[in-house]
């Protein structure tokens, strides 16, 4: 992930979210990244007051099942957002297997919420689990719901 001056073509920053490599990924290009801009008075899912950092974020998500949210400015991790920067999108899941879910799409993005789908390897094994669609605080990175269509039991919502 790079910025670049449209003026200049200069190189204003770039961000290696080091994501392993494995032959059973489907895809290993970028389908799009995902912004959001805090509005002034702005609050999380909570109702907390939203944190000054990163008041401009680029959302990437990762083949390799994560998602990060940069500062759009400095192309840094927002301190904020998850485990400094990032999310796992496996933690919590069945997935065990490196490369059985992967992030292939920008997450749709709201006032308060980020929500994601993701890719199973389907056919691939029979350990395989379900897509699940979660969302997610957009300024802590914290879990609000999942929904799992073919597993209605593992469906949850916030506390």
């Amino acid at each position: 992930m790079f910025e670049l001056d449209a003026a200049t073509g200069q190189l204003r920053w770039k961000f290696d979210p080091q994501v392993q490599h494995n032959k059973a990924f489907q895809h290993m290009t970028c389908r799009g990244v995902s912004y959001h801009a805090t509005k002034p008075g702005a609050v999380t899912a909570d109702g907390a007051t939203a944190p000054g950092d990163c008041p401009e974020r680029i959302f990437v998500p990762t083949n390799d099942g994560r998602i990060f949210a940069l500062d759009a400015q400095s192309g840094s991790p927002c301190a904020s957002f998850g485990d400094h920067g990032q999310i796992d999108l496996k933690e919590g899941s069945e997935v065990q297997t490196f490369g059985f879910y992967e992030g292939t799409s920008p997450p749709v993005v709201t006032d308060k919420v980020l929500i994601v789908g993701g890719a199973v390897i389907d056919n691939y094994s029979d350990k395989v689990p379900s897509g699940v669609i979660r969302s997610f605080d957009i300024y802590s990175g914290r879990l609000i719901w999942a929904f799992d269509a073919s597993n209605p039991i593992r469906t949850v919502s916030s506390p």
